[in-house]
């Protein structure tokens, strides 16, 4: 009977030294490093696309370990169930964008940002259009949104900034990419479809 005390003693420190040190949430988080291998192309000019550095400002203490933690437990339940959003809420500063950031560094997974507005439209969740110029001549350049690369990137992380501040009618746009089909039909493209790879983490935040 001591001695399983004892043995239940040291279980229980071991425990509580692997939760301290970050250890045991490192080895969570390492398990979404497989099943997907990571492009190595970035999009440097936007900062899209890439796996995001370690910061010095970010702090990882025992209530940043449970978060990520967290995280982590919902992402692979969305994965397994192929459906739903991760949603981060909390007042503004509260650390939401630098979670996700942390998540991503630690996964190995490249991060797609969007920030949503008031004036965000399907239209903007579908397709860029910027302006370039040739001999002088100016010509409009349209390309598949952040959203649209994100989906078809495998092992991706896609996060939508401030999810509720869109109008209603660009939230209904994006209804099917949370379900069980995970997909969304661009408006400008005739049509198309575009399916999220099965590998891609979708999450956003609320304030």
């Amino acid at each position: 009977e001591s001695l399983r005390s004892e043995r239940e003693a040291m279980t229980s420190d071991y425990i509580a030294f692997l939760q301290e040190s970050g250890i045991y949430g490192w080895y969570a988080l390492k398990s979404f490093r497989k099943n997907f291998k990571t492009e190595e192309k970035e999009e440097a000019a936007t900062g899209q696309g890439r796996v995001p550095g370690k910061e010095p400002y970010w702090i990882e203490d025992e209530a940043t370990t449970k978060a990520l933690e967290e995280f982590a437990e919902m992402a692979k339940l969305s994965l397994k169930n192929r459906e739903g959003l991760i949603s981060l809420e909390g007042h503004a500063g509260t650390g939401k964008d630098v979670l996700v950031q942390m998540f991503a560094n630690k996964t190995k997974r490249p991060l797609y940002s969007f920030d949503c507005s008031k004036w965000t439209t399907e239209f903007d969740l579908s397709q860029d259009v910027s302006l370039a110029s040739e001999d002088g001549a100016s010509f409009t350049v349209k390309e598949d949104s952040v959203i649209v690369k994100a989906l078809e990137r495998p092992g991706s992380i896609l996060y939508f900034n401030e999810f509720n501040a869109m109008p209603s009618q660009a939230q209904i746009f994006l209804h099917s990419l949370f379900d069980a089909k995970r997909q969304i039909t661009l408006k400008t493209s005739s049509g198309r479809i575009v399916k999220a790879d099965p590998s891609v983490i979708i999450c956003s935040s609320m304030n």
